[in-house]
């Protein structure tokens, strides 16, 4: 997600310059932006976007499995669409630095899904 004028600004600066609006982004990121950044909605579909891609590749090269290595906020919105959580709830979850994490692309009427899946010790 593209933050705006809160690039490369530390929480604690935001929080003594607009504490109210970095308050509202914490806890209805769908609903609150940082100034000058990306909606969650922009978001969203950019990532979707980007997977639907992803899935086309998979299917028109009979390729099974991907290794996508992206950041903590992809990550989020993933588990939180395979979790099946309220969207809301996405920057409350972890997403361990390094850790892997598997995902299947699931054909939905609505376009892809993703189902979380456990990988083997």
């Amino acid at each position: 997600m593209y933050f705006g004028d809160w690039e490369g600004v530390s929480t604690q600066r935001i929080y003594e310059t607009t504490p109210e609006l970095l308050a509202n982004f914490w806890q209805f990121p769908t609903q609150y932006q940082a100034p000058n950044g990306e909606s969650f909605a922009r978001f969203q579909q950019r990532v979707t976007l980007g997977f639907e891609q992803i899935h086309q590749q998979l299917q028109e090269n009979n390729w099974k499995k991907s290794l996508i290595v992206t950041h903590g906020g992809v990550i989020k919105l993933l588990l939180c669409l395979a979790r099946q959580h309220n969207l809301d709830e996405l920057l409350k979850m972890s997403a361990e630095l390094g850790k892997l994490y598997q995902l299947e692309l699931l054909d939905t009427d609505s376009g892809i899904g993703f189902m979380e899946k456990t990988l083997a010790p």
